[in-house]
Parts: structure tokens; C-alpha cells; sequence
């Protein structure tokens, strides 16, 4: 009977670990995203809803230039809106794929019109919740599909 290698052996206690924290990082953003979700509702159980105008859209630029670089851009809205007469503007913090115009419905606090909530930043949470389920799925694909690897290895090296 022949020992495993203990380079394999070593390989694959690495693997686990490594993938057992990313299951737990995930675990962590669902978490997180879950907790942000929660706080959004509390906090727009509160407030109004009122239709804003995007007067403008600041662009920013996302990566490096260069060669064989990509650059994305990234559109924060900018908003105008009137509460009991007095007009508000807000810049969205959160920047979306592409320019947008028109009117859309944002949240404002009724005691401090100045503070908002976009439709986008409504749903951010939901952002932590499907990366937290996608580090879960592809660490226990990998423990899955390295574990029967592993075993098939062990099993020929036993029959030689």
C-alpha cells in the first residue's frame, strides 16, 4: 500500500481552508446585506416619496487606461425636487451603468427634506446578499469537486 504524497495532502487542507473562509465571507455578506435591508425599511417606513427631476449626471471613470485596460464609467444622478415650496437638490451616491434623465421617484425625510433615498440606494443590500451567495456556491462547488478529485487519486494510487 503507498502513503499519499504529502505535497497532495497539503494541497488539499490549503483548498479546504481557503474555500471554507470564502463560504465564510459569503455567509458574512448575506449578513451584512440582510442587516442593510433591514435599516433601509426601518428608516423609509419614514419617509415621503416625492417626483425628482435629473438635471444632471456627474461621470466618473472606474479602472485604469492604458493598454489592454478597460475604463468603466459610472453616472451619479443628480436630482431636483421641491418639499412645501423649497427646492432641494441631491447627488445620488451611488453611480449606475449608464446616463440617466427624465423624473424618478425618490424618498426624503419629512423632518430634514435634505436627506434622500434613491431607488438605487433603496436596494443596495440586495447587492451583499447575492455576492454572499455566490462566495457559499463557489466555495462549496469547489470543496465538492476537490473532495472527489482527491478521492479518485487516493483510491488509484491504492490499487497500484
Amino acid at each position: 500500500m503507498k502513503t499519499i504524497n504529502p505535497n497532495t495532502k497539503a494541497k488539499k487542507v490549503i483548498l479546504i481552508v481557503v474555500m471554507t473562509l470564502m463560504i465564510i465571507f459569503g455567509v458574512l455578506q448575506i449578513i451584512l446585506g440582510v442587516y442593510t435591508q433591514g435599516r433601509m425599511k426601518d428608516k423609509l417606513d419614514s419617509y415621503e416619496t416625492v417626483k425628482a427631476k435629473i438635471i444632471d449626471c456627474k461621470v466618473k471613470s472606474v479602472g485604469t487606461a492604458g493598454k489592454g485596460h478597460t475604463t468603466q464609467r459610472h453616472y451619479y444622478p443628480i436630482y431636483s425636487y421641491k418639499v412645501n415650496g423649497k427646492e432641494y437638490v441631491y447627488e445620488s451616491k451611488l453611480g449606475v451603468p449608464s446616463e440617466k434623465s427624465g423624473t424618478e421617484i425618490i424618498y426624503y425625510n419629512p423632518d430634514n427634506p435634505s436627506k434622500v433615498v434613491t431607488v438605487e440606494e433603496k436596494g443596495a443590500g440586495v447587492i451583499f446578499i447575492i455576492g454572499g451567495c455566490m462566495c457559499i456556491s463557489v466555495g462549496s462547488i469547489v470543496i465538492l469537486v476537490s473532495t472527489i478529485i482527491f478521492k479518485k487519486r487516493k483510491d488509484k494510487e491504492e490499487q497500484i
